[in-house]
């Protein structure tokens, strides 16, 4: 896939692959999610990015190339980007 973040004024940008049974904060998917996902991104107004909560750098207003390998006999994904 091919995403491209760019600071976001306000809300935070959300990007997420998800398993089929996303959980959101509150319940309400306008503020996030909190589980079920396979790779979950989030780029705040700040600019400051986490990949399945560990933070990462993805550049501002460039086109990144995602890969998620998902494993679903053992539950694991391996998940890695390029600049392209």
């Amino acid at each position: 896939m091919n995403i491209k973040f760019t600071k976001a004024n306000i809300d935070p940008n959300e990007f997420a692959v998800h398993s089929g049974n996303m959980t959101y904060n509150d319940g309400n998917k306008n503020y996030g999610c909190t589980g079920g996902y396979v790779l979950y991104l989030k780029q705040t107004k700040d600019g400051a990015i986490t990949a399945n909560g560990q933070t990462t750098t993805i550049p501002n207003n460039e086109w990144v190339s995602v890969v998620a390998v998902c494993d679903f006999t053992t539950h694991k994904s391996k998940c890695s980007s390029k600049i392209t």
